[in-house]
């Protein structure tokens, strides 16, 4: 009852005692009166009755009314963020009609100050943000859509993030309010960045698993993300895989609420594997081995699983059976040990290892025979090895008899039909030990065999600049531990005559072109100015993108094998010397020899006896041209042929007295260099043939060609060849049985000093051709 209902009725009553009082009319009686009054008086009670629950009613109302405003103050200051009301006027201008008291807490501005002033807020708004954040509330005072943005703030000298969340309402003057929250994001924004990164990262490891991914949503069985193996595993892309569900890869999950039952039964954190067939988009079957487990992700469950073709592995367990006696015979002891530290399984050779029989381990744990390991800490352990899944480690295992010895520990831990196993190897390291204490002794003694060599090590930071020494190299350049080891410390030990040398074949040679570092050269120690050679090695490491990271390498104190270095080339030049002198002399003395003949030559009339000094003499001259072209010769060992046949020639034909114009020489000669020793007897033997042409193959001026070549075979031999087109020889001549001279000396020569053969033959003219190795003689200068 209201109270408009109530004065309506006592209104009645007052107009019905007053139409009594007013009234003529005979027929109203005093009991029609009372009658009236009484039905009023009743009325009325309940009216007023219910007047008074209608107040009470009201003053709960009141009340409650009363504790909201108090709660919506408390709000006010204890909500994570500002509610605000922003208003835009049709001419543009804002204002902030009301901002919530903890505006100072949250932006470091009060809010009577951002009421007074709405440019106080806009103005701490980052500079590239600004014409953003305009843009967007005249775009959502347009459209009436809600205004969500994050804008960056610059607030009391810290950059900041805040999110404004409200939605805008026309006013019938035109102007749009928005009533909303402001949000202080700037740890979820850092945390965004963060799970961006983590999201590269995860996308980096899924991608390059060597198994198959996949992430599907729980309750739908529809697959959210896979990996490249997924899509090459199964011949679909990737974009057909994630508009597909589970079920449609394996008909496994076909029915859901059987795999729900399963995957509701693992726990978070915990994986289970199992086997199945995955069809391929060509409709062949894959059997598969899938390990899955439940994530819970924002209030969502998902499984993630690893698939592995198991294709390999299904014909690998058909011979089980034979692979069961190789492991029982293999050479390291194997254990399998259960999750209580039972042993389940041995081999024979943890048996012989022991010294048990495998029925007495298989009634023993992992503790009885490893006295190092604490009891308590098996269940501990035990997770650890679930978690790293494989890993190695060094302990001591007891045999029957008591005795210790080390072992080395292989681990891996597996799941088999749903239950935790631990396989395990046990190598004897007792020699082992032995053998790396030797190692140790080792290193201890090559680290004073590189001190004894002066021969120190580094690492070089391309990047910085930066590099670290062993102790020996920090004694080569004369530095201590504080000395500033970076590029300018390292030039500043170089002598300055290198420093730029140096500069120059570090930074282009070594680092721009990625060349090991390999130079000799001089510094000058810091702590006592003494002059020193050394030599640097090193080898470039490079990053992932081909740059260059570091270098590591050494450098060796080569003062002493310098200094006999040096002498070693001034007593080279001197002997240099000495034999280009002994060349020249000897060419001299022959000279001498061979003018010694021809006067002697000149004083007989007998034709006989000054042919046979001209053939002496030719000889000498052949020996002596060979000393002359060495002593030309940058190599005091050898002679080019090509230079000396052409010149001997030449030699010989004018000593005949032959004209050029009516015997001429012909040459086709490879460029070939041979030692003194297979000179001097080619010489000879090509002095004789020439000497034969020009006495007997030209009579009465007879014209003609004398033919030279020289090449190198395929066996590295030297084959020269000779011909000339004169008179020629009988048939029945016999080039080997001939007595004279010239001819015996070829073949001796040919046959004996340079161990090759020489063929003759007659026909128009005479040709020869030798062969021989030049490989007979070791170079000796």
């Amino acid at each position: 009852m209201t109270k408009d209902k109530l004065l309506n009725e006592i209104n009645k009553l007052s107009e019905f005692i007053e139409a009594y009082i007013n009234s003529k009319e005979t027929d109203i009686s005093l009991i029609n009166i009372d009658t009236e009054l009484n039905s009023l008086t009743v009325s009325i009670s309940k009216l007023i009755k219910k007047f008074e629950n209608e107040v009470q009613k009201l003053e709960k109302k009141e009340q409650l009314a009363q504790n909201t405003a108090k709660n919506l103050i408390r709000l006010n200051y204890n909500v994570p963020g500002v509610l605000y009301l922003f208003e835009l006027k049709p001419d543009d201008s804002y204002s902030f009609p009301y901002v919530s008291p903890n505006a100072e807490c949250i932006l470091g501005i009060k809010s009577a100050d951002l009421i007074n002033n709405p440019d106080f807020l806009m103005n701490k708004i980052v500079e590239k943000d600004l014409s953003r954040i305009i843009s967007k509330i005249k775009e959502s005072a347009a459209t009436l859509s809600p205004f969500k943005e994050i804008v960056e703030f610059v607030l009391e000298g810290e950059n900041r993030w805040m999110e404004f969340l409200s939605t805008p309402e026309k006013q019938n003057d035109g102007s749009i309010i928005w009533d909303g929250i402001i949000l202080d994001v700037t740890e979820r924004r850092t945390v965004l960045n963060a799970l961006t990164e983590s999201e590269q990262r995860y996308r980096s490891v899924i991608n390059q698993a060597g198994d198959a991914f996949y992430f599907v949503d729980f309750e739908t069985a529809r697959i959210l993300d896979v990996n490249e193996v997924s899509c090459n595993l199964l011949g679909y892309s990737r974009n057909e895989i994630l508009n597909m569900g589970v079920q449609q890869i394996d008909p496994l999950f076909n029915d859901l609420k059987k795999i729900h039952s399963i995957w509701e039964s693992i726990q978070y954190g915990e994986a289970v594997s199992f086997e199945s067939i995955h069809k391929r988009k060509d409709g062949t079957e894959l059997p598969v081995e899938i390990r899955s487990s439940i994530v819970q992700l924002n209030d969502k469950t998902y499984m993630m699983g690893f698939v592995k073709d198991i294709s390999e592995q299904k014909k690998v367990k058909e011979q089980l059976e034979r692979t069961q006696f190789t492991v029982d015979k293999i050479r390291d002891p194997i254990y399998w040990c259960a999750r209580d530290a039972r042993i389940i399984y041995v081999n024979d050779s943890a048996c012989e290892q022991l010294g048990y029989t495998r029925e007495e381990l298989l009634n023993m744990t992992v503790l009885d025979i490893d006295p190092d390991f604490p009891k308590d800490r098996w269940d501990a352990q035990w997770i650890v090895t679930r978690n790293r899944k494989s890993y190695s480690f060094e302990t001591r295992h007891q045999k029957k008899n008591g005795e210790i010895f080390p072992v080395e520990i292989s681990v891996d831990y597996i799941v088999f039909e749903n239950q935790e196993f631990v396989t395990t190897t046990a190598r004897d390291i007792t020699e082992t030990k032995k053998v790396n204490e030797t190692i140790k002794k080792s290193e201890n003694l090559l680290k004073e065999s590189q001190k004894i060599a002066r021969l120190g090590h580094y690492t070089f930071d391309i990047k910085t600049g930066e590099w670290e020494s062993s102790q020996t190299l920090d004694e080569i350049f004369g530095i201590d531990k504080n000395y500033i080891k970076d590029i300018k410390g390292w030039l500043k030990v170089i002598h300055p005559e290198h420093a730029e040398e140096m500069s120059d074949y570090l930074l282009n040679h070594v680092v721009k072109n990625k060349n090991p570092f390999n130079y000799e050269y001089r510094i000058i120690r810091i702590n006592d100015k003494e002059e020193r050679w050394v030599h640097g090695r090193g080898e470039l490491d490079f990053n992932d993108d081909g740059s260059v990271k570091f270098m590591i390498g050494t450098i060796q104190d080569i003062t002493e094998s310098k200094i006999v270095e040096q002498k070693l080339i001034e007593s080279i030049k001197e002997k240099d010397v000495l034999l280009r002198e002994l060349y020249h002399r000897t060419k001299n003395n022959m000279q001498v020899i061979r003018s010694l003949i021809s006067l002697q030559a000149a004083s007989t009339d007998n034709a006989m006896v000054r042919s046979t000094f001209r053939d002496t003499e030719n000889r000498i001259q052949a020996m002596s041209l060979v000393h002359q072209k060495l002593y030309q010769s940058q190599n005091l060992s050898s002679i080019n042929l090509k230079n000396y046949i052409q010149e001997l020639s030449e030699l010989v034909l004018r000593s005949f007295s032959i004209a050029s114009d009516r015997v001429s020489l012909e040459y086709n000669i490879e460029d070939i260099e041979i030692l003194i020793d297979i000179a001097i007897p080619f010489g000879l033997i090509l002095n004789e043939l020439l000497s034969n042409s020009f006495k007997y193959a030209f009579p009465d001026n007879r014209n003609g060609i004398v033919k030279i070549s020289l090449s190198r075979t395929d066996k590295g031999e030297i084959n020269l060849g000779y011909s000339d087109n004169g008179i020629g020889v009988p048939d029945s001549f016999d080039f080997s049985a001939q007595e004279t001279l010239g001819l015996r000396s070829i073949y001796s020569i040919v046959e004996h000093q340079l161990q090759g053969n020489v063929v003759f033959n007659s026909g128009s003219g005479v040709s020869c051709s030798i062969k021989f190795s030049e490989s007979i003689y070791n170079k000796r200068v």
